[in-house]
């Protein structure tokens, strides 16, 4: 029989199947109001083909820090999500740069990304997507890691509650 851990990872991997694709179907949308209007009006489809997005980088991220640490070590994250960039996949202009930074110096995303955003960080919709695809698959893993008192105070945590 399967531990609960690994049928919750397993639901995991499953949202992601959904997550990608409603990205990548998402991403044909970005165009310029009016022609993203029309577009939903006819029903049309975005062109082929469909790319997925930071957001489901992240969301990646997330899944694969649950599975090697039963939680969301950040240290991993990050790690995991600077070696997973790629410049074709949607991230704001700020990652252009620290992403690649944070693949030749590893450990030092803290220092890095205090230095972005006037050192408040930044919440960005991919982390909202990846936040609320883990915390609706894994809540157990939310609930401990929100008691915690090494998890940082900040933004995330607000969406995390609400």
């Amino acid at each position: 029989m399967l531990s609960e851990n690994r049928i919750r990872l397993a639901r995991a991997y499953e949202s992601l199947q959904g997550l990608s694709c409603g990205d990548a179907f998402g991403q044909g949308f970005f165009k310029p109001e009016e022609i993203a209007l029309s577009m939903i009006r006819q029903r049309a489809l975005p062109v082929s083909p469909w790319r997925f997005t930071d957001d489901t980088m992240m969301a990646l991220s997330i899944v694969s820090a649950l599975e090697e640490h039963g939680e969301i070590h950040q240290d991993h994250l990050a790690l995991s999500f600077s070696m997973s960039y790629d410049r074709s996949r949607g991230y704001g202009p700020a990652m252009h740069d620290l992403l690649p930074r944070l693949r030749r110096k590893a450990g030092c995303w803290r220092e890095e990304s205090r230095s972005l955003f006037g050192a408040r960080g930044h919440l960005a919709m991919g982390r909202q997507c990846g936040l609320l695809l883990s915390g609706r698959i894994l809540p157990t893993i939310w609930k401990h890691l929100l008691s915690r008192p090494s998890f940082p105070q900040s933004q995330h945590i607000a969406i995390l509650k609400a």
